[in-house]
């Protein structure tokens, strides 16, 4: 969508060491690729200071090849740009990752791309510059939820909509757009350093939980509910 496209070309003009941008990672790779193009006026796949990698997940294996090329100095321009578009990345390899986010080589950014925000560890987007492109299935109720007592939760439309059962019950994709949201509100919202934190935390475990085969929502609904705190 040309709003997306334009949207991260003014990031790259402003500048930043690691951003994370969710949404149709495809769509956003294809974006990328674009706005790098457009800075360095060659196909930014064939260039040495430019590294792309795509694939359903990161590998701890390839975790450690990136972090030797994002050390090494640039050939040609400035700044060197590593984008890594992925559907999953285990917190083994975010973990392994993080050392490169807590101690950037000051001459390489690292551009992150993920369907859901959801997916990662608090640390990893706590060091990065966050942009949603997604959109959840419902656009609104994320801040009244987070404001509301947590005995109150689980009556507000917001979690009622991923209550339903039988025919009318909730997508996989509703549910983690409601997780994203969630995440991406959490983000926004005057939360303390501290209550941030947790409530990354709470968000992250309970994402952990959507890959199984059958998992429980009214479970993780319910656990989300009583975990987050309350936004004053």
């Amino acid at each position: 969508m040309d709003e997306y496209k334009a949207h991260i070309e003014s990031i790259f003009t402003n500048g930043f060491q690691t951003v994370i941008f969710s949404g149709d990672v495809p769509l956003l790779l294809d974006h990328v690729v674009s706005t790098l193009q457009n800075l360095v006026q060659v196909d930014p796949k064939n260039h040495a200071d430019i590294k792309i990698f795509q694939d359903e997940t990161l590998p701890i294996d390839t975790v450690r090849d990136l972090k030797e090329w994002v050390y090494a100095m640039p050939q040609y321009i400035p700044s060197k740009t590593l984008v890594i578009a992925v559907q999953t990345i285990s917190f083994v390899s975010q973990n392994a990752l993080l050392k490169t986010l807590e101690e950037p080589s000051g001459h390489t950014r690292i551009v992150l791309l993920v369907p859901h925000t959801s997916i990662l560890l608090p640390t990893v987007l706590s060091r990065s510059q966050v942009y949603s492109f997604s959109k959840p299935f419902i656009q609104n109720g994320y801040m009244e939820f987070l404001q509301a007592p947590a005995y109150e939760r689980l009556q507000l439309p917001l979690a009622q909509n991923l209550l339903k059962t039988g025919e009318q019950k909730a997508s996989k994709e509703e549910v983690m757009g409601f997780f994203e949201g969630l995440v991406q509100a959490t983000i926004r919202a005057g939360y303390s350093k501290e209550e941030r934190k947790k409530a990354l935390a709470t968000l992250a475990l309970v994402t952990t939980y959507l890959s199984d085969q059958s998992p429980s929502i009214k479970m993780l609904v319910e656990y989300t509910s009583l975990q987050l705190p309350v936004l004053k």
